[in-house]
């Protein structure tokens, strides 16, 4: 290239910068609550759009100037080089700055400046220092340095690397930084037109331990038409009934019930099935029911929701609707293809921890709750979204429409001539979660005596389960969900009360 190129191609390039930043700022209508609200004297304003506006009439006018010229064409090659040296240091300085001087809720749309701005202008100095560059490439001391730099960051990726994936037993922190780390939601669900979403049909675990059958229950696969002589259980809820902290099928309460029934009761010709989903309130339980598990013929369905139910009603009064909306949404496909963008797949611990601090990528927000749920609820919810606090949201959205699914569910079962099964819900107190809020626990006792309340109503059977369940350590990996023993114990109680009910027929 020769240097009437290089100069007449660094001003295209300095021009561009300059032009796409000045339509940003002044001519492209923002959105509300950005960074760039032309008319809005905030300090975001007046911080970052007013010498960015600056900063971009002094670049288009240096671009038209003689000294453009002269820098490109002249022989100075060591000033070139330390500029050269120097660029990425600099513009990571800036993008950190930006960062903190700019508001939190604006930092997205300073990324989005600052990134352009920066490949525009990465790309003129490339150009102005191309000559500096050709001579330098024929000198030993040039990849001496290069190789000194690939050494180091090798070093320094090689010790992020063994203490992301040797030392750090977080999950969330190796979502953030591990890119051989997938956060499970992406993998074992997949949207359904009705429920919302459903366990991947198919998926099974790296180690082989943990399975979704091909109609989309966790566990083995389920033989329909229903075989003579078989009573078939589902178990229906959220979370805490498909088992999210066991990492194997057989460790969740479903399947260890199945086996409980059949080696203590002689119930030979029992299954259960696992019907549970995470983030499955009632809403979603109903719809599952209704067009997915009575094709499996169960003879008796168990219910146990209550959690997700509570989220629910932590919404602004004004979302808070019969249908759900104030707390589901449909399917984020725009989240999932974010999840898998070129950023999140380089293959460097030391490139995510560096893009996520300076917020080029947002790794946290690709999980099922971002996906399927609106921010402005449930345990997410602040003082400041809700317009109140979680407590007063839960006093003026009282459960009735839980109530209503609750009562929609028995009603389904019993009309297709299956039992139903209505458990209440246990939780451990004082743990670090949000079952240790005291507007949580009362919101748990109202949906307990709602579930007491329809079992007497509507004359199906009922266990008090969350009298019986032991608080004990071991039994909890949270305030919600239990261990692999906790899960045994609880398969241990309902099978005692099936068995003393008389539920299951003898063969």
């Amino acid at each position: 290239m020769t240097d009437r190129a290089r100069l007449w191609w660094t001003r295209v390039a300095l021009l561009a910068g300059a032009g796409w930043l000045a339509v940003r700022v002044v001519w492209q209508p923002s959105s509300e609550g950005s960074l760039l609200s032309i008319g809005q004297v905030t300090t975001s304003y007046l911080v970052a759009v007013l010498p960015v506006v600056v900063g971009a009439v002094a670049v288009a006018a240096f671009a038209l100037s003689r000294r453009l010229r002269q820098v490109v064409i002249a022989d100075r090659f060591r000033l070139k080089m330390a500029v050269f040296s120097a660029w990425l240091p600099v513009w990571l300085l800036i993008a950190g700055l930006g960062r903190l001087l700019v508001e939190r809720d604006a930092q997205a749309e300073w990324n989005i400046v600052f990134s352009r701005l920066f490949l525009a202008l990465t790309l003129a100095m490339l150009l102005a220092t191309l000559d500096a560059l050709r001579a330098a490439v024929r000198r030993a001391e040039f990849w001496m340095a290069v190789a000194g730099v690939v050494v180091a960051l090798g070093l320094v990726e090689a010790g992020m690397r063994y203490w992301i994936r040797n030392l750090e037993d977080n999950e969330d922190i190796q979502l953030l930084y591990d890119p051989a780390f997938t956060d499970p939601s992406l993998l074992r669900f997949r949207p359904h037109h009705y429920a919302g979403h459903i366990p991947k049909p198919g998926w099974t675990s790296a180690d082989g331990l943990d399975r979704i059958n091909s109609l989309g229950f966790r566990g083995e696969e389920i033989e329909i038409p229903k075989p003579d002589g078989v009573y078939r259980i589902v178990a229906l809820g959220g979370s805490t009934t498909f088992g999210t902290d066991v990492s194997d099928w057989r460790d969740a309460y479903p399947a260890q019930l199945e086996q409980v029934l059949r080696e203590s009761y002689g119930h030979t010709n029992v299954e259960v099935v696992n019907g549970g989903t995470p983030s499955y309130s009632s809403w979603e339980t109903l719809v599952s029911l209704e067009f997915r598990a009575l094709d499996l013929e169960p003879d008796l369905v168990i219910l146990y929701q209550n959690t997700n139910d509570v989220h629910s009603r932590i919404v602004p009064p004004s979302a808070y609707r019969g249908d759900n909306s104030g707390r589901r949404k449909m399917w984020d496909f725009a989240a999932v293809e974010r999840a898998s963008s070129w950023p999140l797949r380089v293959p460097s611990v030391l490139w995510r921890f560096v893009a996520v601090n300076l917020g080029w990528v947002e790794v946290e927000s690709f999980s099922l709750g971002r996906i399927i749920v609106h921010h402005c609820s449930g345990p997410a919810a602040t003082t400041s979204c809700l317009g109140m606090k979680r407590r007063e949201a839960l006093e003026a959205n009282p459960p009735v429409y839980y109530e209503r699914n609750v009562r929609n569910i028995v009603a389904v079962a019993q009309a297709n001539h299956v039992d139903a099964l209505l458990l209440t819900w246990a939780y451990r107190k004082n743990s670090e979660d949000y079952t240790n809020s005291s507007a949580y626990r009362d919101a748990f006792a109202e949906h307990n005596d709602v579930m007491r309340g329809l079992a007497d109503e509507l004359d199906t059977y009922f266990f008090d389960f969350a009298a019986e369940m032991p608080l004990d350590e071991a039994y909890w990996a949270d305030g919600r969900h239990m261990t692999a023993a906790g899960n045994r114990v609880r398969a241990e109680l309902i099978a005692a009360y099936i068995e003393q009910a008389g539920i299951i027929p003898n063969p």
